[in-house]
């Protein structure tokens, strides 16, 4: 009978047949002996997170794995950020997730930085809340970064009602069927924020936030970190795009209640750490994931659930590396980052823990194309494996492979219920 639960989310990790790889996807071509031997003990399948045809987006894929239907409960990503991040959010708040990006002569040329330091996103950060100063007096702001190039926009008004109900000026995200999906960039011109609804309340925000961004783009155009980038032959990152506006969070259901378990989750940024407080997870503060210094990070989340070990029945890990390459289409490097979570993560679990009395779960949020840099439809592939769980004759972990496997083609809603009957019992 299993005691204990790991489930596993690595960002991003499935992908597509990448040429320089010999036409191998980065896990098929990776050295993962460990991932190997979970997969070849264990169950596998294949995830349709959210449904055919929507990529999804990193909140509304956590929110189904871990049970929520995101068609019912996305509010937005903003509030999720923020709650998780610990800046105050409260309900009637606006509350935007952000990027820093690249702008040339009124045209995007790139939505991320990827290069940019959290140290200095902070002292861009700081000028803009030192130095931009809205129209509206009765309407405060602050800006908020949380790691390298991503930050979140803190609206609060005195006086009028602010509305959610704005457009993105990230061009990578678009609304299907009322929740948040990834959709190709091409470098266009911006596009300011405007109402989705017929409102004041939303004239008003789509105003207040166009003129944020114009007024923080003034800071950073001339601050002394893109001087200094740009001297360094690097991009500038000189605009502030915006996404996934909301003004309230949603009322989740608690995991520990329906399951009668005690959780811990252990998440790369706040985001995630959002969803898990607000599902009634204990979610504790891990080091800022360093992918240069990977073995560091992987090894720092390892001594936090071992430290934790006898405290907790579930722990929920996310871990961003995967995905990151992706996005800036490198996946030779996504390949060495799958290795070193093999290795230095579940390697080092494997070797401390007795997997007769543990259950562990390995998914994937999303398919994160490093060809493309983009996320899309495209299933994810799953593994469950550990005390009683019935083999089948997978002996990889892998997109292809996974979809041969006994647990066969689900829906993201349905991975925690499976693994958690698995766990229970029931």
């Amino acid at each position: 009978m299993a005691e204990k639960l790991l489930f596993i989310i690595l960002d991003g990790v499935g992908d597509e047949p990448v040429p320089s790889l010999g036409n191998k996807t980065p896990l098929e071509a990776s050295e993962k002996p460990n991932m190997d031997f979970l997969a070849r003990t264990g169950q596998t399948g294949s995830v349709t997170v959210i449904e055919e045809g929507i990529a999804p987006t990193s909140e509304t894929a956590t929110l189904a794995l871990l049970g929520y239907d995101p068609f019912k409960y996305y509010t937005g990503r903003g509030p999720l950020a923020a709650y998780g991040a610990d800046i105050g959010f409260e309900e009637g708040d606006v509350a935007l997730r952000t990027n820093l990006g690249v702008i040339k002569n009124g045209r995007i040329l790139d939505i991320r930085v990827g290069d940019l330091t959290t140290v200095d996103a902070k002292r861009l950060a700081d000028s803009i809340n030192r130095q931009v100063i809205l129209s509206d007096s009765s309407v405060s702001f602050k800006y908020y970064p949380t790691m390298t190039y991503r930050g979140i926009l803190l609206l609060k008004s005195k006086k009028e009602k602010l509305s959610e109900q704005v457009s993105n000026t990230h061009p990578a995200y678009i609304h299907i069927k009322g929740i948040s999906a990834s959709q190709e960039f091409k470098q266009t011109a911006f596009k300011q924020c405007v109402p989705k609804a017929d409102t004041k309340s939303a004239e008003l925000t789509a105003k207040l936030v166009n003129e944020f961004i114009m007024k923080s783009h003034e800071v950073l155009e001339t601050h002394e970190v893109n001087t200094k980038r740009a001297k360094d032959k690097k991009q500038k990152a000189n605009i502030i795009l915006t996404r996934e506006a909301g003004n309230r969070l949603p009322n989740l259901p608690s995991i520990e209640d329906k399951y009668s378990r005690l959780w811990l989750c252990i998440a790369d940024l706040p985001m995630e750490a959002g969803v898990a407080k607000l599902a009634g997870m204990e979610v504790v503060n891990a080091d800022e994931p360093n992918l240069a210094n990977i073995q560091a990070t992987l090894k720092d989340r390892t001594d936090t659930i071992l430290k934790n070990w006898g405290n907790y029945d579930c722990f929920y890990v996310h871990i961003k590396g995967p995905d990151v390459p992706s996005h800036e289409k490198e996946p030779e490097t996504k390949k060495k980052i799958i290795e070193a979570i093999d290795k230095h993560f579940i390697g080092a679990l494997l070797s401390k823990i007795n997997l007769s009395k543990t259950i562990i779960c390995i998914t994937s949020d999303h398919t994160t194309s490093s060809v493309k840099g983009i996320h899309t439809p495209a299933p994810v592939p799953l593994l469950i494996s550990g005390a009683g769980v019935r083999m089948d004759t997978v002996k990889s972990f892998a997109e292809n492979t996974c979809k041969e496997g006994l647990i066969g083609s689900i829906r993201g809603v349905d991975v925690m219920p499976l693994v958690m009957k698995k766990f229970v019992g029931e």
